[in-house]
């Protein structure tokens, strides 16, 4: 049976638009993430019957405005920027369950158990695909281990590596200022040439330190950890409630119906 914090894993994965595991993340100024393709659809949807400058998330409701440089819905889908968090969760779970498949394969549409693990690239690789993956030129210097040799497979792999989803084999090395967006450098001579503040990730970094961001955003989180313990309180508060309340019905179910056996008796 899943914990709460595994069916709480579920919730934020699963796009809302869909209801199906997010592809490809992209996420609303109001944290709300959506499939690149579902908030894409939306989006072209509302400018197509209202001709709006803004859109309302499908969740919260809050209105989010189309950026001044952005001249279609979907150049504004393109520019919004990756969930991160929701990929490693992504990317972990796949790792971590029971069933070792390898990535490369499921990208393919087909199915193979996985043996080996690739530690450069966070995928699970079967015999065949291992073959490919060293014959590439890009990856043949990667590190490929045996799965059994680890008790944790998620617990081997490097630092995650920014990955742009446009722009494939291209690191996010860069940080847009205006978008505040992490973008490759083909994203920024294409989508963000006219930005007039793009930094590199570290430079953002330290100057994103710098600023009450940092505070606020941990504050915020410390609040919706709050909103979340309060919520699985509740919830195990009413399922105890339930529990006593099944409990009592049957005492009384029982009761009835022993009160009935007694009654046929003396008929």
């Amino acid at each position: 049976m899943a914990t709460s914090v595994e069916r709480h894993v579920v919730d934020i994965t699963t796009c809302a638009i869909c209801l199906e595991k997010l592809n490809i993340p992209k996420y609303l100024p109001c944290l709300h993430t959506f499939c690149e393709s579902c908030i894409q659809t939306y989006i072209t949807a509302i400018f197509e019957k209202n001709h709006k400058e803004s859109i309302d998330c499908p969740i919260c409701r809050n209105t989010v405005t189309i950026p001044k440089e952005v001249n279609t819905p979907d150049e504004w889908d393109k520019v919004l920027p990756l969930n991160l968090l929701i990929i490693g969760l992504l990317e972990k779970e796949k790792v971590e369950r029971p069933q070792k498949q390898c990535m490369v394969c499921e990208r393919m549409e087909a199915k193979s158990e996985a043996s080996l693990i690739c530690v450069d690239c966070s995928d699970l690789l079967c015999l065949n695909c291992k073959q490919h993956h060293k014959a590439n030129k890009i990856s043949h210097n990667h590190e490929i281990r045996q799965i059994n040799e680890y008790s944790s497979v998620a617990g081997c792999f490097k630092t995650f590596k920014n990955q742009c989803s446009e722009h494939k084999g291209e690191e996010l090395k860069l940080f847009c200022v205006d978008h505040q967006t992490p973008c490759c450098s083909m994203c920024v001579s294409i989508h963000h040439r006219r930005c007039k503040n793009v930094l590199s990730i570290e430079d953002a970094a330290n100057e994103y330190v710098k600023t009450d961001k940092l505070k606020n955003l941990r504050t915020q989180l410390s609040h919706v950890e709050l909103d979340v313990k309060t919520i699985l309180k509740d919830q195990l508060y009413a399922m105890e409630k339930i529990k006593n309340e099944y409990k009592q019905e049957q005492k009384n179910l029982g009761d009835i119906f022993g009160d009935f056996v007694a009654k046929i008796n003396d008929l």
